[in-house]
């Protein structure tokens, strides 16, 4: 058995330090060793480190050639090319079937979307930027228009969803860094791709839809609900009202939101019940929104050097925006407290879809550039459209 000569705490047989203080012991191995995380890129000639993406040395201006890329997503990419190389060579062996050729074509894409599915998310910044411009390559916003196979959609938003897994990951892991950015670029850049395509088909589809309705007296509803119907709606609504000052009680804001945004009277039995309706529930989600920013308030403790926010938008990048996606590039930036506000304008939705964003103020202030500075515990409302009663 041996004692620490500092402390004189005991010393396991195989231990080269103290447990108590930390002392070595005397004749052991206490040499503590170094152990070295992934790969460290030098230029080949200078030897000035060089981070990721970099074509060029930062210090001597020599130029790399024959970089590859990142080995999770190459190896991804590979798979994808070897099943498409074989759906060509298959397609070929049915080109007198129709019917054959159109179930293995479906048969192949559900396998490339299994493949995306089950890729998982990357850890490293270089793989997250390949593998993001490869989803961006290939969610096509023009399936979401006009009359397209099922398949095709689901393979477009298969991309979607994993692009957004990665968008998510890059901002936990690299917050307000340039690595996050640079990811952050290639996705906005898509998804208002896609959600342009996706209004341009609304007007396409619902003009010849209104003025068939229009035609043809369709604006009307067809059946009302009986008095019964009408008072246990009534009671249902009042029971919902009680359970949401209990969540307020016990401070579950969340909950409380939810079940306030659900305190809807249908205008087709009684008007004015739908009016009253209508105004309580805006009434309660601002009360509830305003105490769940309050306690937030108290709870957050803002670094000094978090304290402003530098715009990386003007007020008009937001608009037309979906509110969710504003909302999250708003937190990039560094805003902690972020409420919503809706508008219920909406009727059919021609030109806005629901969720567009119509203004951004922040502590009031609605027009600003890019570029404008905020203290970072402002007031940030989104102004978004939506149809009435949602």
């Amino acid at each position: 058995m041996v004692f620490c000569k500092k402390c004189g705490g005991v010393v396991p047989n195989d231990s080269a330090f103290c447990n108590r203080c930390g002392e070595p012991v005397a004749g052991r191995n206490n040499q503590r060793q170094q152990v070295y995380e992934g790969n460290m890129h030098k230029c080949p000639n200078c030897g000035e480190i060089v981070g990721s993406f970099m074509a060029y040395c930062p210090l001597c201006g020599f130029e790399f050639r024959d970089t590859q890329a990142s080995s999770a997503v190459r190896l991804f990419a590979q798979q994808l090319q070897q099943i498409e190389s074989q759906r060509i060579q298959d397609l070929n062996l049915y080109d007198t079937n129709r019917n054959l050729k159109k179930v293995y074509d479906k048969s192949t894409t559900k396998q490339i979307i299994n493949l995306i599915k089950n890729f998982p998310i990357p850890n490293t910044k270089e793989d997250m930027y390949e593998f993001m411009l490869l989803a961006a390559s290939n969610i096509d916003d023009s399936v979401y228009v006009g009359n397209h196979d099922s398949s095709e959609i689901t393979l477009s938003n298969a991309w979607k969803a994993k692009a957004e897994q990665v968008y998510n990951k890059a901002k936990i892991s690299f917050g307000k860094s340039q690595d996050f950015i640079n990811i952050k670029n290639i996705y906005d850049t898509k998804m208002k791709a896609v959600n342009k395509t996706k209004r341009s088909g609304y007007t396409v589809i619902f003009i010849p839809l209104i003025m068939f309705l229009v035609s043809f007296g369709g604006l009307h509803y067809m059946s009302y609900m009986d008095k019964k119907e009408e008072k246990e709606l009534e009671e249902s609504l009042n029971a919902t009202v009680v359970e949401i000052q209990a969540d307020l009680d016990n401070e579950r804001f969340d909950s409380a939101l939810v079940k306030a945004n659900s305190l809807i009277f249908d205008e087709r039995i009684d008007k004015e019940k739908s009016k009253k309706w209508n105004e309580r529930r805006k009434e309660l989600v601002k009360e509830i929104t305003d105490l769940k920013i309050q306690k937030s308030r108290e709870e957050t403790t803002i670094p000094p050097e978090k304290s402003i926010v530098k715009m990386s938008e003007s007020s008009k990048d937001y608009k037309g925006d979906n509110y969710k996606d504003v909302q999250k590039r708003l937190e990039a930036d560094g805003f902690y407290f972020i409420n919503t506000e809706q508008l219920e304008d909406i009727i059919i939705g021609l030109t806005t879809d629901e969720g567009d964003v119509e203004k951004v103020s922040i502590n009031g202030v609605t027009k600003f550039k890019k570029g404008d500075e905020f203290p970072a515990d402002a007031d940030v409302v989104i102004t978004y459209h939506t149809k009435k009663g949602d």
